[in-house]
């Protein structure tokens, strides 16, 4: 092979790699991460730049990690929930619709999976060491 050629088809082989669909870190949400862990990571960096802001120990929204945090029923308090977390299903979808307020749109189905996978992994919650996604996530339950 000669070298010109040789250069062309690596540097094809990285553009696939990095434009693929559904590869880790694209905003599609065509496809799962590669492992728990690589969701966990994504859920952890997507929670610190979209969701400290309100939920910290200072800020206006409840508290979502943790042994005692995302009770089953929602608590007294809640200004936004209505709905009781029974599965991590039920969490799922809930985030998909209400997180953030007044943009969820702007995070993909992926993304949502992530950051509820880093803040279950966070509280303690077992996801049987699979990447959390819709299907799955209704047969976790939250808390007996």
């Amino acid at each position: 092979m000669d070298r010109p050629s040789s250069i062309v088809r690596l540097l094809g082989i990285g553009l696939l790699a990095v434009l693929a669909p559904g590869c880790a870190g694209t905003s599609s949400g065509a496809s799962a991460p590669a492992s728990p862990g690589d969701q966990v990571a994504a859920g952890e960096s997507l929670y610190e730049k979209r969701c400290t802001s309100c939920h910290t120990a200072d800020g206006t929204a409840p508290k979502v990690m943790g042994a005692d945090a995302l009770p089953k029923d929602p608590p007294a308090s809640a200004k936004m929930r209505s709905v009781p977390f029974r599965t991590v299903g039920d969490l799922l979808s809930w985030v998909q619709k209400k997180m953030p307020p007044g943009d969820a749109e702007s995070l993909t189905p992926a993304e949502h999976a992530a950051v509820v996978a880093y803040l279950l992994s966070q509280s303690g919650v077992d996801l049987g060491g699979k990447v959390l996604d819709q299907q799955n996530a209704t047969s976790i339950v939250m808390r007996p």
